[in-house]
């Protein structure tokens, strides 16, 4: 059977939102604006085989009329097995990146006369200045080990904190396992909102995992993700 695409989190992300990065970038025009997306270390951009552009297209269909998917990237390995057909393909991917835009109504706007300090304070402005976005995830990580075998549950912990890059936020789905085995598996998104030239910009990591132990590690991630894209456009 067809394993869904996990892009609620990245709906929900963008309708609000140390690992080091390659210095290569695609580099897309926004609303008349040159933008370069950074790829994640370790992670590839996936948009050359059929099966590549099928779940662009379903990710993007999810996504809604007011936000715009500009690429995906897989984990380099797990894309080239699949690639080779070495791995059992099941129609999406355990570790990806999603990145995106906010496009309300379905056109992407320059949200200009604000800065970037001003819009992540906005976003985190319920979120006491002295949390620490690590302290969230460790709580994310207990409640939801709280649930067992057959339990099904979409925990949105909503905006764990902001730095001067980006805002940064986690949800996880809690079910049964994808492939038929006992126990319990979790959908891991984790992700960042952004301005960057005026554009609202948001990346989202999606792992599929028997743990919540990758959530930290998620987190620094995307963290660095949203430092790099910021220096990439300055």
């Amino acid at each position: 059977m067809q394993r869904p695409i996990r892009y609620k989190s990245f709906l929900i992300y963008l309708g609000v939102a140390s690992a080091a990065f390659t210095s290569q970038a695609e580099e897309v025009s926004l609303a008349g604006r040159q933008v370069k997306i950074p790829a994640p270390p370790g992670y590839c951009i996936a948009n050359k085989t059929s099966d590549e552009k099928e779940v662009a297209s379903r990710i993007a269909y999810g996504m809604g009329p007011n936000n715009k998917l500009l690429m995906y990237f897989v984990e380099c390995k797990e894309l080239a097995r699949v690639r080779a057909g070495t791995a059992g393909y099941t129609g999406s991917f355990n570790d990806y990146v999603v990145v995106g835009a906010l496009a309300p109504k379905g056109e992407i706007r320059a949200f200009d006369g604000v800065t970037r300090a001003q819009y992540l304070q906005l976003l985190s402005r319920d979120v006491a200045q002295d949390t620490k976005m690590e302290e969230g995830i460790n709580r994310a990580m207990k409640r939801v080990r709280e649930f067992g075998p057959g339990d099904q549950s979409v925990q949105n912990f909503g905006i764990l904190g902001s730095d001067e890059n980006g805002a940064y936020m986690s949800i996880v789905t809690i079910g049964s396992p994808q492939d038929g085995t006992k126990g319990v598996e979790y959908s891991l998104s984790l992700g960042s909102l952004t301005l960057v030239k005026g554009l609202r910009l948001g990346y989202t990591a999606v792992r599929l995992s028997k743990s919540t132990e990758d959530l930290p590690s998620m987190l620094s991630l995307i963290k660095a993700a949203s430092a790099t894209v910021v220096a990439a456009n300055k």
